[in-house]
Formats: C-alpha cells, sequence, structure tokens
C-alpha cells in the first residue's frame, strides 16, 4: 500500500534572479536533522555558495565587466547543482520515510522542514488509512468513512521495529467515527496501528434467504438467521487494515 509514494522535490530554476537562487541555498537546513542524516553537500558548504552569489551580483552592480558576468553565471550555476545534488538526495529520503509510515505527509514534512517544496500532483482519491497529523506526544489517524452506522475498531501498540507486530496491544478502541487523536505518545516510541470496520448488517437477501455482514474489505460472512450476523468461536471475524508505523516525537 504504501509502496506507491514517490515524493518529487519542486527544482523551480527558471527564471530565478541570482539573489532567488542564493535564498534558496541560504534556505536549506539539514544539519542535526533525523532522516537527513548524510547529505552530500553539508549546510556551511549550501550556505557558503549562497553567500558567494550575493557578493558576486552586489559588485555586477557598479562593475558590469565581462569576467564578472561570467563568475557570476559560474557562481549561480554551481549553487543550482548543489541544491539539486541535495533535494535528490532529501526527495528519496522523505519517499523511503513516507513508506515505513504509511504517510504521505511524513515525507512531505522532511521535504519541508529542510527547506524545500514538494512538487504539486494532480488531485487523487484520499487514503484508505492514514496519519493526517501529529506532535509531541500524539497522532491523528483516519479512515475512510463508510457510511453511517459503522463501527471503526482501532488496535494500538508498541514494536521494536517497522515490519514486526507487537505481541500485545496497548490500546483498542471502538469509534463511530472514522477519526481517531491518540494523545500519551511517547518520544522515540514505534506505534504499530491496524483498524477494522464493521458495517451493519444488512436486510435479508431474498436470494440467499440468509443475511450478510460486511466487513471494511467487502467479505461476506453469512447468518445463520435473518438480519444477524454470524461468527464462528475462535476465529477472528475482524478484517483489519495493513498497519501504520509512526514514531512519537
Amino acid at each position: 500500500m504504501g509502496g506507491s509514494f514517490n515524493i518529487q522535490i519542486k527544482f523551480d530554476f527558471k527564471g530565478k534572479s541570482s539573489l532567488e537562487t542564493a535564498d534558496m541555498l541560504n534556505s536549506v537546513k539539514t544539519t542535526g536533522d533525523l532522516d537527513v542524516t548524510d547529505p552530500p553537500i553539508d549546510d556551511t558548504v549550501m550556505h557558503a555558495q549562497g553567500g558567494k552569489i550575493t557578493t558576486v551580483h552586489a559588485e555586477r552592480i557598479t562593475n558590469r565587466s565581462k569576467q564578472l558576468t561570467a563568475q557570476e553565471k559560474l557562481e549561480v550555476n554551481t549553487g543550482k547543482r548543489y541544491y539539486k545534488k541535495v533535494g535528490l538526495y532529501i526527495q528519496g529520503i522523505a519517499t523511503d520515510v513516507a513508506i515505513a509510515a504509511g504517510d504521505l505527509n511524513a515525507g512531505i514534512a522532511v521535504v519541508e522542514r529542510c527547506g524545500y517544496k514538494v512538487k504539486k500532483i494532480g488531485s487523487k482519491p484520499g487514503r484508505e488509512f492514514e496519519i493526517v497529523a501529529y506532535g509531541p506526544g500524539w497522532f491523528h489517524v483516519r479512515v475512510k468513512s463508510v457510511g453511517r452506522e459503522t463501527a471503526y475498531i482501532w488496535k494500538i501498540g508498541v514494536t521494536t521495529q517497522k515490519g514486526v507486530k507487537p505481541e500485545t496491544f496497548g490500546s483498542e478502541f471502538i469509534t463511530t467515527e472514522c477519526e481517531l487523536i491518540v494523545n500519551g505518545i511517547e518520544s522515540g516510541k514505534i506505534y504499530y496501528i491496524v483498524e477494522a470496520t464493521v458495517l451493519p448488517v444488512p436486510k435479508k437477501n431474498t436470494k440467499t434467504k440468509s443475511a450478510i455482514h460486511l466487513t471494511n474489505e467487502m467479505s461476506l460472512q453469512t447468518s445463520a438467521g435473518t438480519n444477524k450476523p454470524s461468527y464462528t468461536y475462535g476465529s477472528d471475524p475482524y478484517n483489519w487494515t495493513d498497519p501504520i508505523y509512526h514514531v512519537g516525537v
């Protein structure tokens, strides 16, 4: 499900002036970032290049020599190359973060906090299950609404690493809303979240002469009686979503 994420950074150099290019370089901030740990060019070099562009541009205000013009062009092109090189690295990291979290916004957050912008994409259908926001000690999770008279079951546990299901779940919660805000989240811990949606049993089916129970994945469970769900003892009656992983902040 998360493998479809592909974050693209916007490299909008066309029409940018020398000073605008310098501003782009000076806005890059990767030092100390938890995810972007080894950029190909560090912030010091990026900002220094922005300074070089600003300096040579200021000199050209009073000196329009061919030499300074060529130097400014060289510094600007170098800056653009640096900016794109670091941006492509961040783009890959952001995509990995989004896939691991099962949340596009988690990857976008990486891009934006490092001083870059995400390329706009066309309108797409909302995701079935996602974390839509988070902050210190909390996160906001949402699943696609499937109508009225529906129950949403949420299970949350702490895991040792992404891809590993917790042995036990610390929380199981049922709502009639398709969104849930979870508090009490500890920084650095990895949370494993799954959800199951339960729809009401429809009226008697005249063809099968029995009611059916629809789960969130639209599987059918024949009822032993009209308008009553059925259950096989010892089985799990729910179709759980693929997990979302969230690292507490």
